[in-house]
């Protein structure tokens, strides 16, 4: 089967897969842009989207992940899929993608809540059912719902591209609550959802609701501030107190969550009334 790069969405659908972003990965570094799988795929669907796109879907995962290489568990049920952007020349201006990513796929599963859901909590708007936990985590009141992991891949030089680079965007969002495997601190959209599209007609509105974001980002110059107040009003932990640590663990800061500014940066207010911005790095966010 041929990985065509052309203008249409080309979404490759696997049984399993160890990882969709080490899918992508091996297709990009082994065989380039027009190679061959080494796997044998369930299905290829194209559809017509304004940009280059491949997409990798598995119905689960072996070795699943997330930041800090984090085990994301992806049993069958949930949606896990990735796609490959050339960010070759805004490589050094990437780092809001991460929250533009987040935006979209919120977007995409806010219109699948049920109504009689939002009814129980009158205080809460539709569009506060779903929230963002800076930098790209997905949550509601039940848990954590939706994981993303953006990884750069620099392809090996060649005189069409010196200095390709790709973003592969990994997404996993728990859907069905697994009978038997449920995990206490997750969210299922199935939970609150009243009617759900097919896995593959889903993995089609993200990956295409990702680049729509793209594009418009792009169209501003790569810079957050248009989309800054869409993300402070759906953003989680408003006003409560955080921590913020490295990978290693190490307190970074402390303060209360005011929203991010017009780069993406989050802000905190410490009990000095300092206000603290943090990059969206190597960090986790906890209460």
């Amino acid at each position: 089967m041929g990985y065509q790069f052309s203008n249409d969405l080309e979404l490759v659908i696997f049984d399993e897969v160890d990882s969709t972003n080490d899918e992508l990965r091996r297709v990009l570094t082994t065989h380039g842009a027009h190679g061959d799988s080494s796997r044998e795929p369930l299905k290829q669907l194209t559809r017509t989207v304004p940009v280059s796109c491949l997409a990798v879907m598995a119905l689960r995962q072996t070795k699943g992940r997330g930041r800090f290489g984090r085990e994301w568990v992806s049993p069958l049920g949930g949606l896990y899929v990735s796609l490959a952007l050339d960010v070759s020349d805004i490589a050094e201006r990437i780092a809001p993608l991460s929250l533009l990513v987040a935006l979209a796929v919120r977007k995409e599963l806010s219109g699948l809540v049920k109504r009689e859901t939002l009814a129980k909590d009158q205080a809460q708007s539709e569009q506060h059912i779903i929230q963002l936990k800076w930098p790209n985590d997905i949550v509601c009141s039940q848990g954590k719902l939706v994981g993303i992991l953006i990884e750069l891949l620099r392809s090996a030089p060649n005189e069409l591209n010196p200095k390709q680079q790709h973003a592969l965007i990994g997404v996993g969002i728990n859907i069905n609550r697994p009978a038997d495997a449920a995990i206490e601190t997750a969210a299922y959209l199935a939970d609150f959802s009243d009617e759900l599209p097919s896995l593959e007609q889903l993995a089609i509105q993200v990956v295409s609701g990702i680049i729509d974001y793209y594009n418009r980002w792009k169209e501003a110059n790569c810079e957050f501030a248009r989309f800054a107040d869409e993300y402070n009003e759906s953003i989680a932990l408003a006003n409560q107190v955080v921590v913020v640590s490295n990978s290693e663990g190490g307190i970074l800061a402390k303060g209360a969550v005011q929203g991010v500014n017009s780069d993406g940066l989050l802000q905190l207010l410490d009990k000095e009334g300092h206000l603290i911005e943090i990059n969206t790095g190597e960090v986790t966010l906890r209460q």
